[in-house]
C-alpha cells in the first residue's frame, strides 16, 4: 500500500495513512482507497462522498476553495482549494512520479495520432525496446490494448499507468495527447521526454471556437516540451510557418515533401499491397521503400514515427527494414475483402481532412467506382458538417450519408446540415448504419471500393445517452461473408 504522507505538502496538516488507490469515480472504490471528489463542468464530485465512504473509502480529498465542508467521524477528510488544478501534479506525487521513470513520446495533431503511437511502438520493439501505448484505441502494449474512454486520461488515470508501464519494464510510452486533455490540464504532471505534431485541420471547434485557439493549444504543448527531441510535419503550413521559428532546430526533425525538409517523402504509388515512394534523409541519397499502408497520410505517419525511433535508440537500419512490415492501427484504412466482395476499407476520418484523404487514398486503390459510407456525430461541432458534405459528395462516385454517433441530437437535423453541403446529386440517406453499409456492399462489384469512414476501431454507436454495441468491422465480414 501507499500512504498519503506521500503528499501531505497538498494539506494543511501532516498525514500518516497507508492507502491503496486514488480514485475520481466513486464507482471504482475498493476497500482503503482515498476518494478524490472534484468540482467538474459537468459534474460535482463531492455529490458521491457518501457512497465513496460507504464502499470503503479510507480516506477523502475534496474542493473546499467554495466553503464546502465535508467531516466524518469513520475516515479522514481533507479539503483542498483549487482540487482539479492540483491533482495532476498530486497524483503524479502519489504514484511515484512515474514518467521520470519511463520516456514518455507526446504525439498530438488533429489526425495520425493513434496510427504513429501504434508505430512508434511497432519500430520500439523491432529495436528490442518495450513501448506501451495510450490514446484512443487503448492504452497498454500492442498486442494487449485495454478500452479507453478518452484520448487522453483523466489525470489519475493517466498516472496509474504510467505507473503500471513502469512496473511490467517499459522504457517508452508513446501518448496521443489531444487539445482537451492539454487544455483541462489532464497532463500536467507528466514528464515528456519526446515531442510530435503531426498536423492541424479542422475539429473540436465546438470547445476551441477558433482555429487560432486550437492551434495555440497544441503549440504551447510543444513549446513547453520542446528540449528534447520534436519531430514535426513540415508540410502543414501552421506549424512551418508559427511554431517552427519558435524552436530550437538542434532538437527539430521535420518530415514532409517539400524539400526544405530534413526527411523528404517523393514519388508515393499505391500498389496491390500498400505505397511504395522514396525517401531522401539529409544530404544521404534517395532510397526506395514501401509500407503494407493504405494512403499517403499513412506514409507521413510511418515517416514520422521512424523519425523519432532514429533519434531515440539510433538504429537507422533497423527501422527502414521495419517499416515494411508494420501492421495497420484497427480502424485505420483497415482492409476487408474475399473472392466475390469489393475491397472495403474501414477507417475513423471524422473530420473534413481526415475523410479528404481517406477518399483520396482509397480512389488511388480503386479500379471500379468508389463509394463512401459516412455520416457526422451528435452533439460536436456542427460547421464541420456541410464540409463533410461537400467532401464525400465531390470526391466520391456514389455517397450513402448515414448515422455516426447521434448522442442526444436528432439525426435528420445532423443530416440536413450535412446535406446543406454536398455539390452533385450522387448521395442517397439511410439513418440505419448497418442497413448503410450492408446496401452498400451488396450493390457494389469486386471492381469497386466501399469505404466506411467515421467509427474506425468503435465497437459501439450512442443513441440518446446509450451506448449499443456495434462495430463497423463485424457488418463488413457478416456482408461480405454472405456474398
Amino acid at each position: 500500500m501507499r500512504n498519503l504522507s506521500i503528499i501531505q505538502d497538498f494539506f494543511d496538516r501532516e498525514i500518516d495513512l497507508p492507502v491503496g488507490e486514488l480514485q475520481a469515480d466513486s464507482r471504482c472504490i475498493t476497500e482503503g482507497d482515498v476518494f478524490v471528489a472534484m468540482k467538474g463542468q459537468l459534474q460535482d464530485g463531492r455529490r458521491y462522498i457518501e457512497k465513496a465512504v460507504e464502499l470503503g473509502a479510507r480516506a477523502v480529498i475534496y474542493e473546499n476553495g467554495d466553503g464546502f465542508v465535508f467531516s466524518s467521524d469513520s475516515v479522514v477528510s481533507l479539503g483542498v482549494a483549487g482540487l482539479s488544478e492540483k491533482i495532476p501534479e498530486m497524483a503524479s506525487r502519489f504514484y511515484g512520479e512515474p514518467s521520470r521513470a519511463i520516456k514518455v513520446i507526446g504525439v498530438t495533431g488533429t489526425n495520425g495520432k493513434s496510427s504513429v503511437t501504434y508505430y512508434i511502438a511497432q519500430l520500439l520493439a523491432g529495436s528490442g525496446h518495450r513501448c506501451a501505448i495510450i490514446g484512443t484505441v487503448g492504452s497498454g502494449f500492442i498486442d494487449d490494448l485495454k478500452p479507453a474512454l478518452n484520448t487522453t486520461p483523466g489525470p489519475i488515470e493517466l498516472q496509474k499507468l504510467l505507473a503500471g508501464f513502469v512496473e511490467a519494464g517499459a522504457e517508452f510510452v508513446a501518448m496521443e495527447v489531444s487539445s482537451h486533455g492539454i487544455a483541462q490540464g489532464r497532463i500536467n504532471g507528466v514528464h515528456f521526454f519526446s515531442t510530435m505534431f503531426t498536423n492541424l485541420s479542422r475539429d473540436h471547434l465546438d470547445f476551441h471556437k477558433t482555429m487560432e485557439a486550437y492551434f495555440a493549444v497544441k503549440e504551447n504543448f510543444i513549446l513547453a516540451n520542446s528540449d528534447k527531441t520534436v519531430v514535426l510535419n513540415y508540410d502543414d503550413s501552421m506549424i512551418r510557418n508559427e511554431l517552427l521559428p519558435k524552436l530550437d532546430r538542434n532538437n527539430v526533425i521535420t518530415v514532409g515533401m517539400d524539400d526544405g525538409a530534413d526527411i523528404v517523402i517523393s514519388a508515393p504509388v499505391a500498389t496491390d499491397s500498400g505505397t511504395s515512394f522514396k525517401l531522401r534523409e539529409g544530404k544521404s541519397g534517395e532510397q526506395q521503400l514501401s509500407v503494407p499502408l493504405i494512403g499517403l497520410f499513412n506514409v507521413y505517419n510511418a515517416v514520422m514515427a521512424k523519425a523519432m525511433v532514429d533519434r531515440l535508440v539510433g538504429n537507422k537500419d533497423l527501422s527502414l527494414k521495419k517499416l515494411g512490415c508494420l501492421r495497420p492501427l484497427i480502424g485505420r484504412m483497415e482492409l476487408f475483402k474475399n473472392g466475390r466482395s469489393p475491397l472495403c476499407i474501414v477507417d475513423f476520418a471524422h473530420t473534413p481532412d481526415g475523410l479528404q484523404k481517406a477518399i483520396t487514398a482509397a480512389r488511388e486503390h480503386t479500379a471500379g467506382s468508389l463509394i463512401v459510407v459516412c455520416g457526422c456525430g451528435g452533439d460536436r461541432d456542427t460547421g464541420k458538417r456541410p464540409a463533410m458534405g461537400r467532401i464525400a459528395t465531390t470526391l466520391a462516385d456514389r455517397v450513402v450519408f448515414t448515422n455516426d454517433n447521434p448522442r442526444t441530437e436528432d439525426p435528420e437535423k445532423i443530416m440536413k446540415q450535412i446535406i446543406d453541403g454536398v455539390e452533385r446529386n450522387n448521395f442517397e440517406v439511410e439513418y440505419d448504419r448497418r442497413t448503410a453499409i450492408a446496401g452498400a456492399i451488396t450493390a457494389a462489384t469486386d471492381r469497386d471500393l466501399v469505404l466506411i469512414a467515421g467509427k474506425g476501431h468503435e465497437n459501439y454507436q450512442i443513441i440518446g445517452t446509450v451506448k449499443h454495441h456495434y462495430s463497423d468491422q463485424e457488418v463488413v465480414k457478416e456482408v461480405i461473408a454472405g456474398l
